[in-house]
């Protein structure tokens, strides 16, 4: 038996503060999942493009991701939205992006980077030194006018208004993501942006499941006799990202498993809040080894 498991951090590999269900199933296992990702076709690519290919998978697990890791596009229609790529800042397309934000943190000038209200630290590769004030970060944006030079090339044409950049990386501001607005906004008043996105659901929707069919197409052409498992471990713990995503699991992704011969693992306690509440996770979210080993037991019965 060897199989591949791909996923985010709920079934990544062990370290100090989760648990892998990986570490407890049988045969040989290769663990492709990477902590904060979401549904995308590139981790397998990745896997195949480094001489993976004659490997003889007997079995896939796919841990599906939240749909709501991908990148907020604004103004764009649907056929253009369906192709963009669905996590921009970690796509291809924002090679030129990565490299700006490198060059210019490399300058030996007084950047401002803290974190938190009521302090701000100043800090360059010489020295560094904390004020009390009360400020915001101010965080390395970039003029719309140089972004829009950048990827005038790229395909599909996307421009600095297209994107939310209301996120940050690296103490850089990226475009956001649906995840990391909800996120942000859990605790207070819902906006208007907020109800936009429950408005635009399904049109996400369509596009997290258009990434999972080109995913299982790449596993399907490479291995057409691998069976495959997809397996529901939901975040449940932040209102908004579980409001969000809920439906998705629940009906998009069996209706998908349904007509294409998949195994669909979806257990009612699979979820953050209830790990949580019978002592099985590190953190409140992340599976500990007996998290793990109670996952890990239920995909058994399906291999």
């Amino acid at each position: 038996m060897i199989i591949l498991n791909d996923g985010c951090s709920h079934s990544a590999e062990t370290i100090e503060d989760r648990s892998s269900y990986c570490d407890f199933l049988p045969g040989k296992i290769y663990n492709i999942a990477v902590p904060a990702s979401g549904i995308n076709k590139h981790h397998l690519e990745h896997f195949l493009d480094h001489d993976n290919k004659d490997i003889q998978l007997t079995h896939f697990i796919f841990q599906i991701q939240s749909p709501s890791r991908q990148t907020v596009y604004l103004n764009l229609e649907d056929k253009v939205f369906l192709n963009t790529p669905i996590d921009y800042w970690d796509s291809s397309k924002s090679h030129k992006l990565k490299v700006w934000v490198h060059e210019d943190q490399s300058k030996n000038i007084v950047k401002v980077h803290s974190i938190k209200r009521g302090s701000m630290r100043f800090m360059n590769r010489m020295k560094e030194s904390s004020l009390s004030l009360d400020l915001w970060d101010e965080l390395y944006s970039i003029e719309p006018e140089k972004f829009n030079k950048m990827i005038e090339q790229d395909s599909p044409r996307l421009v600095y208004d297209n994107f939310l950049w209301a996120g940050f990386k690296r103490r850089c501001r990226i475009p956001t993501t649906v995840w990391t607005y909800l996120r942000a906004h859990d605790r207070k008043q819902v906006d208007e942006f907020i109800i936009e996105l429950f408005e635009a659901q399904d049109r996400y929707f369509r596009k997290a499941i258009h990434e999972i069919d080109n995913t299982i197409s790449l596993i399907r052409k490479q291995w057409p006799n691998i069976k495959i498992i997809f397996l529901r471990y939901e975040e449940t713990g932040m209102p908004l990202i579980y409001e969000f995503s809920k439906s998705f699991f629940k009906n998009d992704i069996s209706e998908y498993c349904n007509k294409n011969d998949i195994t669909y693992i979806y257990e009612k306690d699979f979820n953050t809040e209830w790990f949580r509440g019978n002592h099985l996770t590190h953190d409140g979210r992340h599976p500990n080894a007996e998290g793990a080993k109670l996952i890990a037991e239920r995909i058994k019965q399906a291999l």
